[in-house]
């Protein structure tokens, strides 16, 4: 989204995404690979660079916004399907967090795409709050992990509406896309 905004100045802020997202039905065929500097898990190639294709004229900027949260939604698909095979565990839940998470199509986007629910929380900025709990725990604040979670509370839930066929199609796609943006920098 920075990139949107800064680089190619599409946008004059990463909130306006999810508008022009939502404005098309689909993303009437283009792909975005955020491999910016790299390509990193699962596929890890240094040389792949970021990718925008499937353009035509009927194109807009609705369809480039929504290509490129999609193309965030994949990556984190590629990342958690990885964690979920070398793990033997099946990952039925996600929380959200960060600037990002305040994006409602690209929470249902990731719910849709993961097959699983998807939790923002009230305090998005959980990062920032993990480090005040860790502390806290290390000074006696909290006596157990748990403790510290009792006044945080859920802001918004996604589940998938999306079926399995079209989450198929839709994928099978992305990872077209990916293959064309590796060792693209040799």
């Amino acid at each position: 989204m920075q990139w949107l905004r800064d680089g190619a100045e599409l946008l004059g802020s990463a909130a306006e995404t999810e508008d022009l997202a939502g404005s098309v039905e689909d993303n009437n065929g283009v792909y975005f690979v955020p491999a910016l500097t790299d390509l990193g898990a699962p596929s890890w190639d240094s040389s792949a660079r970021g990718l925008l294709i499937g353009i035509s004229p009927g194109t807009s900027r609705g369809h480039i916004a929504r290509a490129v949260l999609e193309g965030i939604v994949y990556s984190i698909k590629d990342f958690i399907d990885l964690m979920s095979e070398e793990s033997g565990r099946p990952i039925t839940s996600v929380r959200a967090d960060g600037g990002a998470a305040a994006n409602n199509f690209l929470l249902q986007f990731q719910a849709d795409m993961l097959g699983v629910t998807i939790y923002r929380p009230a305090n998005v900025e959980a990062t920032a709050s993990g480090a005040a709990y860790l502390a806290g725990l290390a000074v006696g604040i909290w006596a157990e992990p748990e403790d510290c979670f009792v006044q945080t509370g859920d802001d918004a839930v996604f589940t998938r509406s999306l079926d399995v066929e079209s989450r198929g199609a839709n994928y099978a796609q992305w990872q077209r896309a990916v293959g064309r943006a590796k060792g693209w920098a040799v």
